[in-house]
C-alpha cells in the first residue's frame, strides 16, 4: 500500500459533507475505503459475486450494509463506475485512535484474500467496537439534551418532534428541517446555560 493508514484517515477528513461518496484509497481487489459526510467506509465491490441484499445491521459504531449501488468520485473529481458493494461504515461518534484501529483491520481483511466474508469479518470486528459505559453515560446526556429542546420548544406550542433525527450517526445535526439544521451538544453543568454558535440562529 502506497499510502499510510494515518494518511488515509487525514485525506478523508478533507472531504465535503456533501452527500457524494468519494474513494480516499484503492486497497486492491476490488476493496475500498471510502468516505460520505465524513464517515469512514470500508467497502468491497460485489459486481459478479453472490452478495444478496440484506437487513442493515448497526452496532454502537458500525453499521454492515449489503449490495448497495454506489458511484463513488475519485480523487480529481471524476465519477467511478457504478458499482454493487458490501460495506461496512464506521458511524462518527468513533474516535480518532478507533477509526485508526478500524482502517488497519480493514487494511489486513482486504490483504488476507478475504477468507472470511463482510459478514463474518462484520461480525469479528464489532465486539471490538462497543460503547464503553462512560460512553453510555454521553449518550445519555446527549439524548437528554434533545428531549429537553423539544419539550422547551412545545411549552412555546412549537412541535420541533417531525424534524428529530433519532438515527444518531446519519448526519451531524440533530433537528434537520428545510431552512435550518441544528446541532445539539450537552454537556453536564450545575446551572443550565444555553449557547448558539455559528450559523445556528
Amino acid at each position: 500500500m502506497s499510502i499510510s493508514i494515518e494518511d488515509i484517515l487525514l485525506r478523508a477528513s478533507e472531504f465535503p459533507s456533501d452527500s457524494l461518496v468519494y474513494v480516499v484509497a484503492d486497497f486492491g481487489d476490488g476493496a475500498y475505503v471510502l468516505v460520505s459526510n465524513k464517515q469512514i467506509i470500508y467497502a468491497i465491490s460485489s459486481t459478479g459475486q453472490q452478495s444478496t441484499k440484506a437487513p442493515t445491521i448497526k452496532t454502537d459504531y458500525l453499521e454492515l450494509c449489503t449490495a448497495i449501488k454506489l458511484r463513488p468520485v475519485d480523487h480529481s473529481g471524476g465519477k467511478v463506475d457504478e458499482n454493487v458493494f458490501d460495506f461496512i461504515r464506521l458511524i462518527d461518534s468513533a474516535s480518532r485512535s478507533e477509526a485508526l484501529a478500524f482502517l488497519r483491520l480493514c487494511f489486513v481483511h482486504a490483504a488476507s484474500s478475504r477468507d472470511q466474508t463482510i459478514e463474518e469479518f462484520f461480525s469479528s470486528i464489532s465486539l471490538l467496537f462497543v460503547s464503553t459505559p462512560e460512553q453510555s453515560k454521553k449518550n445519555a446526556i446527549g439524548l437528554f439534551g434533545e428531549l429537553c429542546i423539544i419539550d422547551s420548544l412545545l411549552d412555546q406550542g412549537l412541535d420541533a418532534y417531525p424534524f428529530w433525527l433519532m438515527s444518531g450517526g446519519k448526519t451531524k445535526y440533530e433537528f434537520c428541517c428545510r431552512d435550518l439544521n441544528v446541532e445539539v451538544k450537552t454537556a453536564p453543568r450545575p446551572e443550565p446555560r444555553v449557547q448558539l454558535k455559528h450559523s445556528q440562529v
